[in-house]
């Protein structure tokens, strides 16, 4: 398993997919952050479910007191 190095490119690779394959890697690179449920029937990406989820980080939130 390959450890997660942020701000390094990844590999590329060339596959061919499904239609269905497509829509969920394109809806998948809409959430920057969170997680992501994928339903399956009889091998086939039919839904999904994702999850907001919102990182809270100090450095950048203005709090009002």
């Amino acid at each position: 398993m390959s450890k997660f190095v942020p701000n390094v490119p990844e590999k590329k690779v060339e596959v061919t997919i499904t239609e269905r394959e497509a829509i969920l890697i394109k809806k998948l690179r809409a959430f920057p952050f969170g997680k992501i449920l994928v339903y399956k029937a009889e091998g086939i990406i039919i839904r999904i479910e994702p999850t907001n989820s919102i990182l809270i980080d100090p450095e950048k939130e203005v709090i009002d007191l």
